[in-house]
């Protein structure tokens, strides 16, 4: 009888706790999981996630981290009539048809011919299904690519990349890229509206990555904002843009937070154009006087080794039919928009407050580097070493599938 009691009083002691009722508030799994989250998360606190007593009956706030979203824009340049079998044949096609609108010579080449190996799409905005496959085209490379170089990144400051391309239509006009510009402007504020109604708890960055003349249609934004723009470019990207008159003002634009021209002394092509602009000959370097003293507006010569890269090579894709691409380039079959956002890092970390930048990227030794060159020597072509930082990251999973798209 005694043995018995015994057993029921310690069975009722051993069982009340899991009748208790759990403090009100998050549970423990919610809380366990705040503290082990996916790598994907950049570990900043945000979001208030109800509320727990702690061991002197205060309460806290219990939050989750904020999820770094970076929709990545790929502005194409002038788009040029190039000879392609391939869509000479489809566009004689359409022509022959009875009912429907034929395509445009230039529409075909988008996706049909040799302007498909950079990242480009149809007319207006457009989302990309990123892949890396022998098939894939420009956009689909790119947009894969700058999300395997986040994963390159530490963790905290990983980002999962939404890409999409805007076309447009390529005319070697002024007038045309400005109209253009305000599609492109109002396309973005819908856009990034609806990423933050879909992520509203989440961090929305916007980075356009623009090519030649699809530079100065992203600056010409600029035209049609108010004093205060309803959305703001975080990272504008411009590859070989030829600095005109017409829009070099509108990098210190309160539409851009960051503005980086990527240029490079092998680029001729950059500063060709001399006929749709209405001020000054064109140039490889800002030289307004806001521009050049905006922190926010860097300038940025580039090198792959002991090359300089050309207009091609900045933004294309190496395929046997990319004529202008060398084999030799150190990391064919890549462009240089690829390293994009270990670009944006090696920037962040060593700027500081100088305008402008050298940079040399060297992926065959496992290399970033970046060397920060004072603004005097940058004009006399003296390009001193004035402070040098090296990031290493590991390139060789990369590279081991590459080769795909030289098999089409």
């Amino acid at each position: 009888m005694i043995v018995e009691l015994l057993f029921l009083v310690t069975a009722v002691f051993w069982t009340s706790p899991l009748s208790c009722s759990p403090p009100s508030g998050a549970m423990l799994v919610e809380i366990l999981s705040a503290g082990k989250q996916p790598l994907c998360f950049d570990g900043k606190i945000t979001r208030e996630y109800g509320e727990f007593l702690d061991g002197k009956g205060k309460g806290k706030s219990l939050t989750t981290v904020k999820h770094r979203h970076v929709l990545a824009i790929f502005v194409h340049g002038t788009l040029f009539p190039v000879p392609s079998l391939t869509a000479v044949q489809e566009w004689a096609g359409e022509r022959l048809k009875k009912d429907g609108h034929p395509s445009g010579y230039i529409d075909l080449l988008r996706d049909k011919g040799v302007l498909r190996n950079q990242p480009i799409g149809p007319m207006g905005l457009h989302p990309v299904l990123s892949c890396w496959s022998a098939t894939a085209n420009g956009a689909q490379l790119l947009g894969w690519l700058i999300q395997e170089m986040y994963r390159l990144l530490p963790t905290e400051e990983f980002a999962t990349v939404h890409p999409y391309t805007f076309g447009w239509d390529g005319s070697l006009s002024l007038e045309r890229r400005k109209l253009q510009a305000k599609d492109l402007l109002l396309a973005l504020e819908s856009l990034v509206a609806e990423h933050q109604r879909k992520h509203i708890h989440d961090q929305v960055e916007v980075m356009v990555l623009a090519h030649s003349h699809g530079g100065n249609v992203a600056l010409h934004m600029a035209d049609w904002v108010s004093s205060i723009p309803k959305i703001q470019i975080d990272h504008l990207f411009t590859f070989g843009t030829p600095i005109h008159g017409d829009t070099q003002h509108h990098a210190v634009s309160s539409l851009f937070k960051n503005v980086y021209n990527v240029h490079s002394s092998g680029d001729f092509v950059q500063v060709a154009d001399i006929v749709s602009t209405k001020k000054y000959m064109p140039a490889r370097v800002f030289s307004h006087a806001g521009a050049l003293s905006s922190p926010k507006v860097k300038q940025i010569l580039v090198e792959i080794g002991s090359y300089s890269p050309n207009h091609c090579e900045l933004w294309f894709f190496r395929r046997p039919e990319v004529l202008f691409f060398r084999a030799g380039l150190p990391i064919a079959p890549l462009p240089v928009a690829a390293f994009t956002p270990l670009i944006l890092r090696e920037i962040k970390k060593s700027a500081g407050v100088e305008h402008f930048l050298k940079l040399n990227i060297a992926p065959n030794k496992g290399n970033l580097q970046v060397c920060l060159v004072p603004f005097q020597n940058y004009w006399k072509d003296e390009l001193v070493k004035f402070h040098q930082y090296e990031s290493r990251f590991d390139f060789s999973k990369l590279y081991n599938q590459l080769p795909l798209i030289l098999k089409e």
